[in-house]
Order: structure tokens, then sequence, then C-alpha cells
């Protein structure tokens, strides 16, 4: 036995300084697979002539854009007591739900004209079957358009979250009814509502006014 392990022992020294090392055979398991991230794209719609929809008041001319990132709006011809209501409606597309940031605005007008031109906003918010969501019906005060994203940042707008594939539509839901009369026919006109408030001087007659509203989105989970 002695002398069996005295050449086993010799056998490996004699190896090792042959310079012929050895290892451990080993085996592993590696686990393969693809991770994607989310998009994110909120877009106003835009299917002509459908959306966005004018209806004016007599003589005044509008036109509106919508595009991915902004709604542009043009009015002309305008007057005291002049008015228009635009139905408009912004779609998350995202495969993400969405949380509205802030709204912003920008204004070209006559210094004279802008403190009468005025906006209000009512909006609600619609699931992806097309279906009104409780509670979500909201609406602001008229105001200069020059104020306006401060006032729909003081809603409960800002902060609204949106699935994929629900929507911000623009418009009163079945069951409420909007305030606001601008043609004194006894229906109240219920999207986004602009008008030339009646108390502005008649040296505003023929003006036009452009603004472009935008609506900033980030991920539903951050501030």
């Amino acid at each position: 036995m002695k002398k069996s392990k005295m050449l086993i022992a010799t056998l490996v020294c004699a190896v090792m300084l042959m310079g012929v090392g050895y290892a451990w055979w080993t085996d592993s398991i590696s686990l393969g697979g693809t991770v994607a991230t989310g998009n994110m794209d909120v877009i106003w719609e835009n299917y002509e002539p459908i959306l966005p929809l004018v209806l004016t008041g007599a003589y005044i001319d509008a036109d509106v854009d919508a595009s991915e990132d902004a709604i542009e709006f043009t009015f002309s011809n305008l007057y005291p007591g002049g008015f228009a209501n635009i139905d408009c409606v912004a779609k998350n597309e995202s495969t993400i739900p969405v949380k509205l940031k802030e709204a912003r605005i920008s204004v070209d007008a006559d210094a004279e004209l802008a403190p009468y031109a005025e906006v209000a906003v009512l909006y609600h918010k619609v699931n992806k079957d097309g279906w009104p969501v409780l509670g979500s019906f909201g609406l602001t005060p008229f105001v200069p358009i020059a104020d306006l994203a401060d006032t729909l940042n003081g809603t409960a707008l800002k902060g609204m979250i949106l699935n994929p594939g629900e929507r911000i539509v623009f418009g009163v839901p079945e069951g409420e009814t909007s305030p606001y009369d601008l043609d004194g026919d006894g229906i109240g006109e219920d999207c986004f509502l602009f008008r030339v408030n009646t108390a502005a001087p008649n040296d505003t007659m023929e003006t036009q006014v452009d603004f472009t509203l935008y609506l900033d989105w980030v991920q539903f989970n951050q501030e």
C-alpha cells in the first residue's frame, strides 16, 4: 500500500515537472431572452373632415390643424360676440400608460384683441372601447387665450393617466350638460370653445388670432 501511494505521488510530481497541468471540466447553462422597452406616442387625432371639426358663428373663418404633438388654431374675420367650437381628441397610441405633465400654449394676436379673445375647454376621458370614464368630466371657465395653459394645469386634466388606446375627448359625455350657450339656442356648446368677448372694442373687428396648444406627456409613473 505504501509503495502504491509513493508511486502515485511520484507520477503526479513527474507530470507537474514536465509542465503539464490539468483542469476540472465544467458544464454551464445559459438563459437567453429579449427585453423590449415600451414606446410613447400620444397624438391629436386628425381625420378630415371628421376631426378636428370646426363650427363657427356667422362670418368667422377658422382653420384648425392637428398633428402628433400640437393642435394649431387660426381664427380670422373676428368681431365682438363671434365664436367657434372645435371637436378635437387626443389619443394614447403608446404601448404603456402615460400621464399629462402639463399643458403649454403659444399665442400670436393683436395686442388690443388678445384680452378679449377667450377660450373654455370641456373634456372627459374615454376608454379603449369608446365608453366615457366615470368621474373624468371637467371644464374650465372662459379665460383669455394666454391664460389657457395655466387654467388647464389647475384642473384634473393635469396628471390624468391614459392607458393604451384611451382618449381625452374635448366635449361633454352623455349625462352631463354644458353651461355655455354661445349662440343662444338653448343648447349648450360642449367642446373646445372660442369666443370674442362682447365687450371687445370695434377696432378688433376683422382681426386674426393664432394659437397653438401643446400637451406634454410622460410615462405614467414619473413626476
